[in-house]
């Protein structure tokens, strides 16, 4: 399933706008899903069984200069984050500092909650 974009208006007393793909961070005929956008809209977290994985499904970044700019080609987070077992369900903190997501990576019991920090440098 592709990604799609619905614009809410400010402030809410309309229904939303029509949902609009997102024609860069989609990719035809894979399963891409649980988008998680940073608050200031400049960077997304989502997952995808897109190729160019770790394995079936990955999760995947993109960033954009401002809200009103396309999204960059979308890129893998690699290892250690993504693994040979799948990663889904991208969820990233307020501060956007942490993300949290699900995996079913060795050792786990199954979709079991991991988390990844960034550095001060933002890696």
């Amino acid at each position: 399933m592709p990604l799609y974009l619905e614009q809410v208006p400010r402030p809410i007393r309309e229904p939303p706008g029509p949902a609009v793909l997102i024609a860069e961070l989609s990719y035809p005929n894979a399963p891409d899903g649980f988008p998680s956008v940073r608050r200031d809209g400049k960077e997304i977290f989502f997952s995808s069984g897109r190729p160019g994985g770790v394995s079936q499904f990955d999760l995947w970044t993109s960033t954009r200069p401002s809200v009103h700019d396309s999204w960059s080609a979308p890129v893998n987070l690699g290892p250690p984050v993504n693994t040979q077992f799948g990663e889904f369900q991208p969820d990233l903190s307020f501060d956007g500092r942490t993300l949290l997501f699900a995996s079913d990576r060795s050792g786990s019991l199954g979709n079991d909650l991991w988390m990844s920090t960034r550095t001060p440098s933002g890696h």
